[in-house]
């Protein structure tokens, strides 16, 4: 290698760019490669056409200060308990009432039993969303992380072991899903890393959690303290739940802060450009790539991406 040490590296892995990962979205990145979190100690970038290609390296890092839970009511995961844009909202699947509760008697990390449960249907994709205007919160290019802690409620004869994913939907594309967690009747937080890229006027439209993939038993899922921040960290949980156990009625239009929109300093990444037919070394630990293309532009050909390690 001509750059410093051969040896300082044990190997090298390239990381997987693919502009047809998601049906209907053309980013430059992988969803395998951005939830794998497998940080490389240094970049090797080739470059073998013509022309300059520029794009976002990412390396994993601490929760930044200031950056806020984009979840309103983190805690009471409700379809119903709030009207507007910023709410849950089923689909598919029901809040089925046990003792006159939609609430699991699971205790949840806090000591509270305020994990909401909802009965998935024998068919895929079902569960629960939280909205987002559609072109307010999520800024394209960034990198987010979303986490909820999941358990499945096994009362009644409902499994006490069954799967779950996480899933992102913008209109007009296809969802981009995580891999299906195994739940239990221990609570266990999850998490889901995207990178928001797609159309020029829309963000991801929603962050849903639901069912695994194919068509896993009818279950009685229970999630509780959900969490949106930008970066591909879990960070510290921080509640945003305004009411809890017993509301009955909706308490009117939801309104929440932006913490990590437009104009925010964006701190988990660095933007690389190669020049033509070239190669580049970056001595800095990143852990994947991504762009801020649009929706609908293919990754550049000749561009080759190495993580060291």
């Amino acid at each position: 290698m001509a750059y410093g040490n051969k040896d300082q590296y044990e190997k090298a892995e390239r990381f997987y760019i693919n502009n047809t990962v998601d049906t209907g979205h053309f980013p430059w990145y992988s969803y395998d490669t951005v939830n794998r979190q497998n940080q490389s100690n240094a970049l090797l970038v080739t470059n073998t056409s013509g022309v300059g290609i520029s794009f976002n390296a990412y390396s994993l890092g601490e929760q930044v200060s200031g950056i806020t839970n984009e979840i309103l009511f983190s805690e009471n995961i409700r379809s119903g308990i709030t009207t507007g844009a910023l709410r849950w909202i089923t689909y598919s699947a029901t809040h089925p009432v046990v003792n006159g509760s939609v609430y699991s008697n699971i205790v949840m990390p806090d000591g509270t039993t305020n994990g909401v449960m909802i009965q998935t249907v024998l068919s895929a994709n079902n569960g629960i969303y939280f909205g987002f205007p559609s072109s307010s919160f999520l800024e394209k290019g960034k990198i987010y992380t979303f986490s909820v802690w999941m358990a499945c409620d096994n009362r009644e004869g409902y499994p006490s072991t069954t799967t779950a994913r996480i899933s992102t939907y913008t209109v007009g594309a296809t969802s981009g899903f995580s891999p299906d967690f195994t739940v239990t009747t221990t609570p266990r937080r999850v998490f889901h890393t995207f990178v928001a890229s797609n159309s020029t006027t829309n963000t991801f439209e929603n962050i849903a959690i639901g069912n695994g993939s194919g068509t896993p038993p009818v279950a009685r899922l229970v999630f509780w303290g959900a969490q949106l921040i930008e970066g591909n960290t879990l960070g510290t949980y921080t509640p945003t739940a305004q009411q809890w156990n017993g509301i009955g009625t909706g308490i009117g239009t939801a309104t929440v802060a932006r913490g990590s929109g437009a104009g925010v300093n964006r701190i988990y990444d660095t933007t690389l450009t190669v020049p033509a037919n070239s190669t580049t070394l970056v001595n800095q630990s990143f852990f994947t790539i991504a762009t801020k293309n649009d929706q609908n532009i293919a990754s550049p050909s000749g561009l080759q991406v190495y993580g060291l390690y």
